[in-house]
C-alpha cells in the first residue's frame, strides 16, 4: 500500500513570485534615483545603498554595506543622529531635513541633508529606516565663500 499525500504550493509559489518582481522592481527604482538612499538597520548598519551614494561619497557598494553609519559620520554630527534614531523609534517622528558631515573614502567631508523614513513589518515593528539624501556640500561652500567676502578683506584676508 502506498499513500501519497500531495499539497497544491501554487498560491505559495506565485507570492514567492510576487515578491521578487516587488524587490526588483523597488531595487531597480532606487538604483536610478539620483539622490543619495541609503537603507539602514535598527543597529545602524547599511542593508542597502544606490550609485548615486557611492559615486558621492567615493566607496564601493561592497564597502558600505554592513558597515556602521556612524563610523563614518562627523563626531560633532553623532549625537544628533542618534538623537533622531531615537526619536524614529521611540516616537515614531520622521527624519526631515537632518545635516550630517559624511566622511567619503578621500577622508572629506559631504553636507548631507537626509530625510529618513521607517519600514515596518506587517505587525507594525519597525525594521529598518530609508534615509534620501541631497548633498549640499557646494551650496555649503557657496555660502562660506560668500561669507568670507562679506566680512574679510579679499587682499589681507583680516575682519
Amino acid at each position: 500500500m502506498v499513500t501519497a499525500i500531495l499539497r497544491d504550493v501554487t498560491e505559495r509559489r506565485q507570492a514567492e513570485q510576487a515578491l521578487a518582481a516587488s524587490e526588483q522592481r523597488y531595487r531597480g527604482l532606487v538604483q536610478t534615483m539620483h539622490e543619495l538612499v541609503a537603507e539602514i538597520t535598527l543597529d545602524g548598519v547599511f542593508r542597502l545603498v544606490n550609485q548615486a551614494f557611492c559615486a558621492a561619497t567615493g566607496y564601493e557598494e561592497a564597502e558600505l554595506l554592513g558597515t556602521s553609519l556612524m563610523s563614518y559620520l562627523h563626531d560633532e554630527d553623532q549625537s544628533h543622529a542618534r538623537e533622531d534614531a531615537r526619536r524614529l523609534r521611540e516616537e515614531r517622528r520622521l527624519i526631515r531635513n537632518s545635516d550630517y558631515r559624511f566622511r567619503t573614502k578621500d577622508g572629506r567631508y559631504r553636507y548631507l541633508v537626509a530625510n529618513g523614513d521607517p519600514i515596518y513589518d506587517a505587525a507594525g515593528h519597525l525594521q529598518s529606516l530609508v534615509m534620501v539624501c541631497f548633498d549640499l556640500t557646494e551650496r555649503k561652500m557657496a555660502e562660506e565663500t560668500i561669507r568670507r567676502l562679506a566680512y574679510y578683506d579679499a587682499l589681507t584676508g583680516l575682519p
